[in-house]
């Protein structure tokens, strides 16, 4: 289905939980309201949910979080999406992967997207709150061992990854994709962006990158020493190709990331024909970009919606 741009919807991202086990500083760096399994969106609605955006064009779901490996029932969620014959793929930190990996493989995930900032344990540390590299880096393996195709994704932080070569090497030993994602702007984070933020061009410059194609929004590039995705949302401003919604865990429907648009799909989830008919109303509802450039910033964090 088309939004009123006419842009096709193709992309549902699904946040199943609020929650995660580390607390990284750009994704959820205040203290927020606590969750009640009550305020959550059942698995099986958010299959439902998923169920009728299929019926609608959506081809691939992905499942997000906080950290979506948190939540209770997430493989069951995964096996009744895939049985919709989309593809289903899923972010996640990687560090609990591995009690995971043979129930998802099962369920039929297809793809697996790991977050992963720096290999360097202190920094890892310290930008996420205390988590353990190490437990990552296994979970990360531990998906290639187990024929997950895979992607790496990092955001971009100055003082944090300015050298990418150490993820870039660690991607190509796992047989990853890597891809560099600009730090995002929040109402909570600004000053941790103004701190921090370090432009794609930046690191394409510096390593001799050059442009090989582009694909959705993500512009590949590469040099001699690797080829690594840029998704740009400041550098390069990709609204006008965007094909997705969001669904958060408490049942608010996002047409864009960093729009105060949200519509509550919790009314409609008795009725097929309702819960149609309202999301093509929020597909229609589409904001034509985000207009972060000029000082609207999305109020919720990041680990909230689903990024």
């Amino acid at each position: 289905m088309k939004d009123g741009l006419g842009r096709e919807i193709r992309y549902l991202r699904i946040s199943v939980t609020d929650k995660c086990n580390l607390a990284c500083a750009y994704c959820k760096p205040r203290p927020v309201k606590e969750l009640r399994h009550s305020d959550l969106l059942t698995v099986e609605q958010l299959a439902f949910v998923a169920e009728v955006f299929v019926g609608l064009g959506v081809n691939k779901v992905r499942i997000t979080g906080g950290e979506p490996l948190v939540r209770k029932g997430v493989a069951e969620l995964v096996g009744q999406i895939s049985a919709l014959g989309c593809e289903t793929v899923m972010t996640t930190n990687a560090v609990l992967f591995p009690q995971f990996a043979k129930k998802l493989a099962a369920a039929g995930l297809s793809r697996v997207n790991a977050s992963l900032d720096t290999l360097d344990p202190r920094k890892y540390t310290e930008i996420t709150g205390g988590g353990n590299l190490a437990e990552a880096v296994d979970g990360i393996r531990c998906a290639a061992d187990c024929g997950f195709r895979l992607k790496i994704n990092a955001v971009l932080q100055r003082g944090v990854n300015d050298d990418v070569l150490p993820l870039a090497e660690f991607a190509q030993s796992v047989g990853a994709e890597l891809r560099f994602i600009e730090l995002m702007p929040f109402a909570s984070t600004t000053d941790y962006f103004e701190k921090r933020f370090l432009p794609s061009a930046e690191i394409t410059e510096k390593y001799g990158m050059k442009f090989v194609r582009e694909e959705g929004n993500v512009a590949y590039y590469a040099c001699d020493a690797f080829r690594a995705g840029f998704i740009s949302p400041l550098g390069r401003k990709f609204c006008s190709s965007c094909d997705r919604m969001r669904l958060t865990s408490t049942g608010l429907v996002l047409p864009c990331l960093h729009s105060a648009l949200r519509f509550d799909v919790k009314p409609y989830l008795v009725d097929r024909e309702a819960l149609e008919k309202f999301l093509k109303e929020c597909i229609a509802s589409k904001p034509p970009s985000h207009n972060i450039e000029r000082g609207e910033l999305q109020q919720d964090d990041m680990g909230s919606i689903g990024g």
